[in-house]
């Protein structure tokens, strides 16, 4: 799947069946992060909102857990360490001709800031990745 972001051309794996499979348990690794934790301030009300009814609802492991994950998510925000930008960068294969072939924790970092200095955006991440887990 090829994307246009400007004047530049972004290439992704289409789908998780095509993707080498130390890339694929990366890609799920980062997803599963993503669920079960969450990237943003906002998943962080969602959390606090589901751990508050289960405290309402005398459920306490399940508010533990909730609260756990939040605790998780928060160091995340402030780390600035995004499970989502990972999924989505373990699915590119170039940006602009430039091959990516490691999946180290640097080259996830390095095709992380292409993205960003070619101005890729939160919405087209979200499109890309909601198209690929369709596959």
């Amino acid at each position: 799947m090829k994307t246009k972001v400007g004047s530049h051309s972004v290439e992704f794996y289409d789908s998780p069946e095509t993707l080498p499979i130390i890339r694929y348990q990366k890609f799920n690794k980062f997803l599963m992060i993503d669920n079960e934790v969450g990237s943003s301030i906002s998943d962080y009300d969602k959390r606090m909102q589901k751990a508050i009814k289960f405290l309402n609802s005398d459920l306490k492991p399940e508010a533990l857990k909730e609260l756990e994950n939040n605790r998780q998510n928060v160091f995340n925000c402030l780390s600035e360490y995004t499970p989502r930008n990972k999924a989505l960068v373990v699915l590119v294969k170039s940006i602009d001709g430039k091959k990516y072939h490691g999946i180290d924790s640097e080259t996830l970092k390095e095709v992380e800031l292409d993205l960003d200095r070619i101005g890729f955006t939160k919405k087209m991440m979200d499109e890309v990745i909601d198209e690929v887990k369709k596959k």
